[in-house]
């Protein structure tokens, strides 16, 4: 691993798509190990992108999808099936040793897991955790799954974009998956100036609303 100013940093990272790898592939390029956990057995099953274009040239396949290995350059993976006892054990020896847990879940799939935050907690007791999803896990909303677009709608971005006297054309291309990234990289970075100012972890339950609502 090459030095740089997280170097010093270890992130057990469940985050896929944009909204979340599109944060953890800043960690690792300022040096953070960056162990990307999938379950391909689970609710989300393989990151859509992973064979997904553009690609390089004729060949497809798993690996080989060109926004997938963009938003995950210079991170380590593996694969863990969370419904056997093998593979939560597995995890916990992960969070153990790691200064981050992060993913941009739906509210609650790390919680049915077994993985609350209270229970990565007691597994170490510094563990920073940052989840990101549409409206958060608090409120009358936070049971709705969202991706960026319908976070856009939500937000009031896509009622902003369009002609004079013409109907809201919003924004086309998923603009909070991006920018919800770069407010989810932030959130960690925060996150862990405060541990290294105080020596306690947290939760940061992040909503990518609540992010495209300053915009």
């Amino acid at each position: 691993m090459h030095e740089g100013a997280l170097s010093d940093v270890r992130v057990c990272d469940f985050t896929g798509q944009l909204a979340g790898a599109g944060a953890t592939r800043f960690l690792a390029a300022f040096g953070a190990e960056v162990i990307r956990i999938e379950d391909p057995t689970n609710e989300g099953r393989w990151d859509i992108l992973r064979g997904g274009p553009p690609y390089v040239d004729a060949r497809r396949g798993i690996n080989l999808g060109g926004s997938f290995n963009n938003h995950n350059v210079e991170k380590l993976g593996i694969t863990l099936n969370l419904k056997t006892a093998r593979g939560k054990a597995l995890l916990r020896e992960i969070i153990a040793v790691s200064d981050l847990v992060t993913e941009n879940f739906a509210a609650g799939v790390l919680d049915r897991l077994g993985f609350s935050y209270d229970e990565m907690r007691a597994i170490n007791p510094r563990i920073i955790y940052v989840s990101n999803c549409g409206f958060g896990h608090i409120g009358p909303y936070s049971g709705f799954k969202t991706w960026g677009p319908s976070v856009q709608a939500f937000s009031g971005l896509t009622f902003s974009s369009g002609l004079a006297g013409q109907p809201p054309a919003g924004w086309g291309y998923s603009y909070m998956d991006h920018t919800g990234a770069y407010y989810m990289a932030m959130a960690i970075l925060m996150a862990l100036y405060h541990r290294d100012q105080t020596g306690e972890g947290q939760w940061v339950d992040y909503a990518t609303t609540e992010a495209a609502l300053p915009l």
